[in-house]
């Protein structure tokens, strides 16, 4: 029988998840919908997390193209649905690998646009500004931004550097800024559950069939609350690469095949354990009807010997009633013969 095992908070399940595979068995014995609920619970803490940085990553990008667009940017002018530099513009800043590349020319070749592009994912990200659209290109991504629709969806026919000082404000940062870290968390979160869903699908696949080599029947659901527990080690060891990832540029080659590793390692150590356990329940059970047998031979021969008390004490009473029943028998007198005389 299911039990829902609200006393467990979400942080104390991590932690047996992680360090007390001998507990699994008692994943088993919950809802369903408990393994699913941390499950989901998990890999939005995560996504949370790695938001979070993201975010303050993207303020230190804010802050520092602000300097560079007031200090170094050179003028230039929105009309008519274009966008005019007075000098074109190739600049690269160290600390974020990030591009930018700003030319105007009418005759802008598109042989210098792939170079532009080229350059751009070499680095990773970056923007190229042309008199007519904004490319973004960020991690193999590719953004395109048509100026003539930001011009109708915003209202702006013309604007140029000092328009735009003027309408940058503290409130308009903070606005980006946080809309910025809703689509990152929202996005990567659902991008995240699909992902994991799928890995928790091979997993489960994985685990019925080493529970089977290990003489073990267990049943999809149960193994499933199983992958579900046993996959938490991997998620937060995800977190913290990508994390580290976003802060120090740090690869891990070939990660995804440890991340998958980790997982079946923790599956079988489970799987193990709860072989364990079964053999454990096992001998007790043994040892119970072991017992139980002693305990019903005793009964017996306590039975047996209070029979044959009762038949002895009934046996007993049985000669004595007899025996009185002669001490009672009246004497009969012979007839008189006529000798009496």
């Amino acid at each position: 029988m299911e039990k829902d095992s609200k006393k467990v908070n979400f942080f104390n399940r991590i932690k047996k998840s992680v360090f007390k595979l001998e507990d699994y068995s008692d994943f088993l014995e919950e809802k369903f919908s408990v393994s699913i609920k941390y499950f989901l619970l998990l890999i939005l803490l995560i996504t949370v997390l790695i938001s979070v940085v993201q975010a303050v990553i993207f303020t230190k990008k804010i802050n520092k193209g602000y300097e560079y667009f007031v200090n170094e940017l050179p003028e230039f002018e929105y009309k008519d649905e274009k966008l005019v530099f007075s000098n074109n513009v190739d600049a690269y800043d160290e600390e974020f690998k990030f591009y930018f590349f700003a030319n105007t020319d009418e005759n802008l070749s598109e042989e210098k646009i792939k170079d532009y592009r080229n350059k751009v994912y070499n680095s990773s990200n970056g923007i190229i500004v042309l008199k007519d659209k904004l490319i973004y290109i960020e991690a193999g991504s590719e953004l395109e931004y048509n100026f003539k629709y930001i011009s109708e969806d915003y209202g702006i026919k013309e604007i140029d550097k000092q328009g735009i000082l003027e309408k940058y404000t503290d409130n308009l940062k903070a606005s980006v800024i946080f809309t910025f870290f809703i689509t990152s968390l929202l996005s990567m979160y659902i991008v995240n559950v699909v992902k994991i869903v799928m890995d928790v699908l091979v997993l489960t696949l994985f685990g019925m069939i080493a529970a089977r080599i290990c003489g073990i029947k267990i049943n999809i659901v149960p193994m499933t609350k199983i992958v579900l527990h046993a996959i938490t080690l991997p998620i937060l060891i995800t977190g913290v690469y990508i994390i580290s990832l976003l802060l120090t540029g740090f690869v891990i080659k070939q990660y995804n095949v440890m991340y998958l590793l980790i997982s079946y390692v923790y599956i079988v150590a489970a799987i193990m354990m709860l072989k364990t356990d079964l053999i454990k329940q096992r001998e007790e059970l043994i040892k119970i009807e072991e017992v139980r047998k002693e305990v019903h031979e005793e009964l017996e021969e306590e039975n047996n010997k209070d029979k044959e008390k009762d038949k002895k004490e009934e046996n007993d009473n049985k000669e004595d009633e007899n025996k009185g029943v002669e001490e009672r028998k009246p004497e009969i007198n012979p007839e008189p013969d006529g000798s009496e005389i």
